[in-house]
């Protein structure tokens, strides 16, 4: 485009661009596969309520495992035991009824 209206190019932003292109097709490519560009994807998506069926079952053990690995120790600890005791709430509210 700059060069049909006769601007001058600016080598180092052209560079820069092409480094990013080729960062994002690098992204896409994934166990030797190159992946389809999902912002150009416009056939077979599916609404959340088709696609739900197929996500991965995530437990809580899940979530506080990558807490664990991600966050200090007291993050970790904290977590766990207001779920302890929001359980045992829930429990000692259901025996009471």
């Amino acid at each position: 485009m700059a060069w049909e209206e006769g601007i001058a190019i600016d080598l180092d932003l052209e560079h820069q661009q092409r480094q990013l292109l080729a960062e994002y097709k690098n992204k896409l490519t994934a166990k030797g596969t190159v992946l389809p560009d999902p912002l150009s994807v416009k056939d077979g998506w599916l609404t959340e309520q088709q696609g739900m069926p197929y996500w991965p079952q995530l437990y809580f053990s899940d979530i506080t495992e990558y807490l664990r690995h991600q966050t200090p120790a007291d993050l970790y600890h904290r977590v766990c035991n207001e779920y302890k005791e929001g359980k045992a709430y829930r429990y000692e509210s259901f025996f009471q009824d």
